[in-house]
């Protein structure tokens, strides 16, 4: 009796013992689950795409806005006193050197010419026998050197109506045009009046400014590329740099020089000229690369051997349709081209290569700068 008691009590405890050992070897693999799921997973790399890209030697193209201008202005004057007899030039109409423009009355100028030319003539006969005289004796040096003054009295005074008589007639002194004209028939001038405005278009200049960071750059006889507000596309050529600056823009003059033969560019019109200046290393690339850092520096973010993302500020040298042209970059880089806003520098990345995204340099218009 005693010992089946005994085999029961000692039945009870082992059996106790089992069941407490398996609940509490469940709860602790139960707890490491569940631990396990609650852990966060490890977040994956964000994925990018890129081009490998590489600097090339870019001609910068400047682009400046300036007007044209007449290569010479002349206001015209009367050179003798008189009406005016005739009208030969209309205003607004090309004319040639020498050409025409209106005439003063002679009144009584031929005249007085044909007084001078008679005195003329005394005088030669009066010194042509002053001067035989004197060889033979009879007339003294002193008569002489009378008749040779008188002489040359005469000669003056019909050389200085000859002169008034070509006065008269008022020519164009170079080829362009009559801009304008200050007289009409009957308008009564007198020496130093104006009588018309004329204007030399051919050749034609385009006036400039250009900043002194470019101005260096720049070289007398460097051709140029203008075109103008009215549509006329011409090449051109510097034939005047400024050598001193303006004080309140700290610009400098520049010249252009244009043909203009059918006279088609008119004095005053905007014109924009573009012309080659500094030879630069830089990339070209699709300006929505682009990108701001926390400076508000414009750049484009780049991964290294490390798959790391950097921010490179650049600077934008001309940039056209096509793309930009960036400096102050490696020579070869990877650039981000898609993905770029959705990561941060010093960030690792997976990097895919963009095989169709790279920009293709324009091959014979050069980018612009403004």
């Amino acid at each position: 009796m005693k010992s089946s008691l005994w085999i029961a009590v000692l039945f009870a405890i082992a059996s106790v013992v089992w069941i407490a050992s398996g609940q509490f070897g469940g709860s602790d693999a139960s707890t490491a689950e569940a631990q396990a799921e609650k852990a966060p997973k490890e977040a994956p790399l964000p994925r990018v795409r890129v081009i490998d890209s590489k600097a090339t030697l870019h001609q910068q193209m400047l682009t400046i806005n300036g007007h044209t201008s007449a290569t010479r202005m002349v206001r015209l004057r009367a050179e003798t006193d008189g009406r005016i007899e005739e009208i030969v030039t209309q205003k607004g109409r090309p004319v040639r050197k020498d050409d025409i423009i209106a005439r003063i009355a002679l009144d009584d100028r031929e005249q007085r010419r044909q007084e001078a030319i008679g005195l003329l003539r005394q005088r030669e006969v009066e010194f042509s026998a002053a001067k035989q005289l004197s060889a033979k004796g009879f007339r003294s040096d002193t008569s002489l050197a009378q008749a040779q003054a008188l002489l040359d009295a005469a000669r003056a005074g019909a050389a200085r109506i000859n002169t008034d008589i070509a006065n008269t007639t008022i020519r164009a002194p170079f080829d362009g045009v009559l801009n304008d004209r200050m007289v009409e028939i009957g308008t009564y001038v007198q020496s130093g009046d104006d009588v018309a405005h004329l204007v030399d278009l051919n050749p034609v200049l385009v006036v400039i400014d250009v900043a002194e960071r470019y101005i260096g750059a720049l070289a007398i006889g460097q051709e140029t590329a203008v075109a103008t507000s009215t549509g006329e596309k011409r090449q051109g050529m510097i034939r005047y740099i400024g050598a001193v600056a303006n004080a309140a823009t700290r610009t400098f003059p520049v010249e252009i020089e244009l043909a203009n033969p059918d006279l088609q560019i008119f004095d005053g019109l905007t014109a924009s000229v573009t012309l080659p200046v500094e030879r630069v290393m830089a990339h070209f690339v699709t300006p929505a690369i682009l990108t701001l850092n926390e400076a508000g520096q414009i750049g484009v973010k780049t991964v290294g051997a490390d798959d790391v993302v950097t921010f490179q500020p650049v600077r934008i040298v001309s940039g056209n349709a096509s793309g930009v042209w960036l400096a102050g970059l490696p020579e070869a880089l990877r650039v981000i081209v898609v993905g770029q806003e959705f990561v941060a520098a010093g960030q690792k990345v997976v990097t895919e290569v963009a095989e169709d995204f790279a920009a293709t340099p324009p091959s014979s218009a050069p980018g612009i700068v403004r």
